[in-house]
């Protein structure tokens, strides 16, 4: 998630997503023998495939598998089955799918299964952020008496909802504890390792610092090396790692996570001449030297022996064939652009021409998979997205939208209603505002009047003329989420009272920078006042997008980095995605929060 001042630390195991953390052991206890309509070596091999679907990953066919199962045996072996089925289905987030099966299970006849449907009713109501009825779930169950496998479930659950409160002590320390559990089972190990190493990786230095101050040996070791990416460039991380192997030699970390780091490291000095595709004359062109110099700042602060080189190409929709062949015929190993929508699709549509591992510094509006192609940029589409996530956490399920009538706010509005409604969320009413804001305002409330949140998009500008209309109308306390447009990125209280409560999502470089940042955004002060007052946002991009290019070689399924621009993650088909952080409008300044209420 949180979700987190972050910057240099990339790492190649696939990490375990915090809404939904797959849990290491489905298995349920074995009830006694009891005649079915198969052999016992059909129902082994049914079973041997089921587990092997499910560490591949593909846990639709897994449930599948465990429902033929079902089918064809008798109670109390069933029941077992179908519940592994749910739990396969929770694990590949087919939320939808676990409920209607779990509703089948006759418990009258199961054996066994009291705690284990207690744990699935836990994961099942951590999805839909039902923090108390978990909590009410796990409490039921004495964990004195149950067998190692469902104690390593039950503390795993516990740390999920540890993590999902926002106490990331307490949820590192069961995993911790979980750890003493698995013993030999190495993959258990590794994905305990993994979401160990997410919930750090997910925490600012700051609030790393506080967790070093109370904790033991194999935390520390765990704290320390979290500490150590986000204060080392990529490249020169395999010595900064090496060292720590040194300090910790039989921490659990060397298992996997600080190898990777190592490999990553070293992969990363690859990249010798990086192309910028960018727009130098157009509408664009103070937003492509906003990129341009966060490019090279980040570049400057990397302290790698042999630094790779860069070129900017002038790009527009009309020649960003003519560019990128340009580039490559020039000896870029690594492309990094085009900045237009437009000049991506046309790069796309010619997908034989990509030659070079390159990294889009926008996205398109429909999913494509292009062998060594990666989508990347600041996009309010994905802000919507995530909006609706954690409105969808924080527990509201009925929804009011006030976006600007623009080709963007509607394709931001599209964004948002498709993730909410696809959550299960209600959409009560959806308003268009232009000029008369008081209007689209009283009209939004009266129409979606039983609405318990409201998606707002808005400049600040226009939002500091939004939000005043609620407390108007009497609506002061319906909570308000909105993009990173209603933040321009510096402090101006006097303003931003007006904006008062509203929580958006944002990026660490603006919400809260680290000292690097800090000394970037210093110089750049200094040198370009107005191009940094106007496209901060643009700076982190071109920063980011420095370090990506330095990954190219090694992005792959799992791929995470802590970036400037936000937690970033490899989505397919090959989509960079932003994980923001989370901030609300208090006293006019915005406040780090976890987004709740």
């Amino acid at each position: 998630m949180t979700m987190r001042t972050l910057a240099y630390f990339i790492f190649s195991i696939g990490l375990l997503a915090t809404t939904g953390c797959t849990d290491l052991f489905l298995k349920q206890p074995t009830p006694p023998p009891s005649p079915n309509n198969l052999s016992q070596k059909i129902v082994n091999n049914f079973e041997k495939r089921a587990m092997e679907l499910e560490t591949q990953g593909n846990y639709y066919q897994a449930a599948q598998e465990y429902l033929h199962l079902a089918a064809n045996i008798h109670p109390p072996h069933r029941q077992t089955y179908q519940l592994r089925a749910v739990n396969a289905y929770l694990a590949g987030d087919m939320l939808m799918e676990a409920k209607a099966e779990l509703s089948k299970i006759d418990t009258r006849q199961s054996f066994g299964l009291n705690i284990p449907l207690k744990l699935t009713h836990t994961r099942i109501a951590l999805k839909e952020g039902r923090f108390s009825g978990a909590a009410a779930e796990l409490s039921a169950i004495n964990a004195n008496a149950l067998p190692t496998p469902l104690l390593v479930e039950y503390h795993q659950l516990n740390a999920q909802l540890f993590d999902r409160r926002g106490d990331s002590f307490a949820a590192l320390n069961e995993l911790i504890y979980v750890e003493n559990l698995l013993k030999r089972d190495q993959l258990a190990t590794q994905k305990n390792h993994q979401y160990i190493w997410q919930i750090l990786s997910r925490q600012s230095t700051t609030q790393l610092r506080q967790i070093q101050q109370v904790q033991g040996d194999v935390l520390s070791g765990w704290v320390a090396l979290a500490l150590l990416t986000k204060s080392t460039s990529p490249r020169r991380l395999p010595m900064e790692v090496t060292n720590w192997q040194h300090n910790f030699p039989r921490h659990p970390a060397n298992l996997d996570v600080a190898n990777d780091l190592i490999v990553h490291g070293n992969q990363a000095q690859q990249t010798n001449l990086i192309a910028l595709l960018l727009p130098t004359h157009n509408r664009y062109k103070a937003v492509a030297q906003a990129i341009q110099h966060g490019f090279s700042a980040a570049l400057y602060e990397d302290d790698q022996q042999i630094p790779p080189q860069f070129v900017v190409v002038n790009t527009n929709k009309g020649n960003v064939i003519q560019a990128y062949q340009q580039a490559v015929s020039e000896g870029a190993t690594v492309v990094v652009g085009p900045l237009e929508k437009d000049a991506v699709e046309v790069l796309l549509s010619q997908p034989n021409m990509l030659s070079v591992p390159t990294l889009t510094l926008n996205y398109v509006n429909h999913p494509v998979s292009v062998g060594n192609l990666y989508q990347f940029g600041l996009s309010a589409e994905n802000e919507a997205r995530e909006i609706a996530l954690r409105a969808w956490d924080d527990g509201h399920r009925t929804s009011i939208m006030l976006v600007p009538e623009s080709n963007l706010g509607k394709r931001v509005a599209e964004a948002f209603q498709t993730a909410w409604q696809a959550l299960g969320g209600q959409m009560l009413a959806v308003e268009f505002y232009g000029n008369n804001k008081q209007s689209a305002v009283k009209k939004i409330l009266k129409r979606g009047k039983n609405a318990n949140m409201t998606f707002m998009m808005a400049s600040p500008l226009h939002g500091r003329q939004l939000r005043p209309f609620f407390n108007y109308y009497y609506a002061s306390n319906l909570p308000i989420y909105s993009t990173s447009h209603v933040y321009a990125g510096t402090p101006a209280p006097e303003l931003d009272k007006e904006v008062e409560g509203v929580v958006f999502g944002d990026m660490p470089w603006v919400l809260s920078p680290n000292q690097q940042a800090l000394k970037i955004q210093a110089s750049l002060q200094q040198t370009l006042p107005e191009l940094v007052e106007k496209f901060i946002r643009f700076f982190a991009l071109g920063f980011d997008a420095y370090h990506l290019a330095g990954q190219m070689n090694s992005l792959g399924a799992g791929f995470q980095y802590s970036g400037q621009t936000g937690f970033l993650t490899l989505e397919p088909p090959n989509v960079i995605y932003r994980n923001l952080q989370w901030a609300r409008f208090i006293n006019g300044i915005p406040r780090l929060s976890d987004g709740r209420e």
